[in-house]
């Protein structure tokens, strides 16, 4: 009877993942949200850790501002259709550990 619970279960975690999507249940802040979507492209921009884009000298943004326009700008190039929330808290991510405006 176990067996049978725990394999239902499953059937339904697995339902429920594919129609509301994985990202919505796996990215819940923006750390998360941007290890799982922007790290590969900027890897691939700079040939090796995407996480240098955010520490060299002639970064693009200059200001929070610019910031959370740039964030978006990347959001709607690579598909992600982030809500305004998930936009504010990549942002707040990279400004917590980058940035610092």
């Amino acid at each position: 009877m176990t067996s049978y619970i725990m394999h239902t279960t499953m059937k339904y975690m697995t339902l429920i993942i594919i129609l509301i999507g994985p990202q919505t249940i796996l990215a819940n802040d923006g750390k998360e949200l941007h290890e799982m979507h922007c790290i590969e492209c900027h890897s691939r921009m700079t040939g090796g850790d995407g996480h240098v884009v955010y520490t060299r000298d002639d970064r693009i943004a200059k200001n929070m501002r610019e910031l959370q326009a740039r964030v978006a700008h990347c959001s709607n190039g690579s598909s992600t259709t982030w809500s305004e929330s998930e936009i504010n808290k990549v942002t707040e991510y990279l400004n917590n550990q980058y940035y610092h405006y």
